[in-house]
């Protein structure tokens, strides 16, 4: 199953660099510091260009922490940059871009989305099902106060004569 995973993340960058990998922490209201990590054949010198949609480029230099595994710590705006990694060797070898997101920053450290709360079994949370019994109770007790408002009045009794038949 491991290689299967590593098949598919060497095909969403390239061949050439393989298993990017990201963690994010917060540095402030606008800013994240993030641990930009990617494999590559080692001995080699690598980059990662961090470019925001749109916007501007930064280009970080990754160290070798381990043999063929490169990698840093920066600190960036609190956007979902593309990230786009470079072999400093001569042949100018680059991956395909990749959004931040995509290879394992949180969403939820973006700003854009909250952090959800934990789900049920069924997929529902436990206060979206109590606001759900709620409105089932309150759809039933407008249902109720509407039928017996609707009820006619019984308490007159109806006159009978002889002209008229019993069954109106």
């Amino acid at each position: 199953m491991n290689w299967l995973v590593g098949l598919a993340m060497a095909l969403q960058v390239g061949g050439f660099f393989v298993a990017p990998e990201v963690e994010g922490r917060e540095a402030g209201a606008s800013m994240m510091e993030i641990d930009l990590s990617v494999s590559a054949p080692p001995g080699g010198s690598v980059v990662a260009h961090l470019i925001e949609p749109g916007g501007r480029q930064q280009t970080f230099a990754l160290r070798e922490r381990s043999s063929g595994r490169y990698g840093g710590v920066f600190e960036v705006g609190r956007i979902d940059l593309v990230a786009v990694f470079e072999a400093l060797d001569g042949a100018g070898i680059q991956s395909e871009p990749a959004r931040l997101t995509d290879i394992g920053l949180d969403r939820a450290l973006l700003g854009a989305l909250p952090v959800a709360p934990p789900t049920t079994a069924s997929g529902v949370s436990s206060q979206t099902r109590g606001w759900g019994w709620l409105g089932l109770a309150m759809g039933a007790a407008s249902l109720a106060a509407l039928a017996l408002w609707a009820l006619p009045d019984k308490t007159e009794p109806v006159a009978v004569t002889d002209d008229e038949p019993a069954n109106k």
